[in-house]
């Protein structure tokens, strides 16, 4: 399992101590710092708790990666699953905006491409 440097990423997104994540969760803060620096693991009841604290999967807690091919067959690296964990977490706006700039830098880059000859 992967929990902790899931939990450990999560509260750094979200800017919140392990102390607040257990007055949150209603639970002491030595239990999330268990999970986070001792190697303690959740029980499924406590998973399914912080899933739904976070707005994640249990899988995404756990390390599991179930999104782990495209439409075309590649693999998905690591880099491509953390813009789709971030991705999920922004509004419509956000989301929008984000495309928008990346096709921005992407025409940007096939402008600067030297032609092969």
């Amino acid at each position: 399992m992967n929990i902790s440097s899931n939990l450990t990423t999560l509260l750094f997104e979200r800017d919140i101590t392990q102390k607040q994540l257990a007055e949150a969760l209603k639970m002491s803060p030595s239990t999330i710092n268990g999970y986070i620096t001792k190697g303690r693991e959740p029980d499924i009841e406590t998973l399914i708790r912080l899933a739904l604290y976070f707005n994640v999967t249990i899988d995404y807690l756990l390390g599991f990666n179930v999104m782990n091919k495209t439409s075309d067959g590649k693999m998905l690296t690591k880099n491509d699953n953390e813009m789709i964990h971030l991705f999920r977490r922004m509004d419509i706006k956000q989301q929008n905006y984000l495309i928008d700039q990346i096709k921005f830098m992407i025409r940007q880059n096939n402008k600067n491409e030297t032609p092969y000859v």
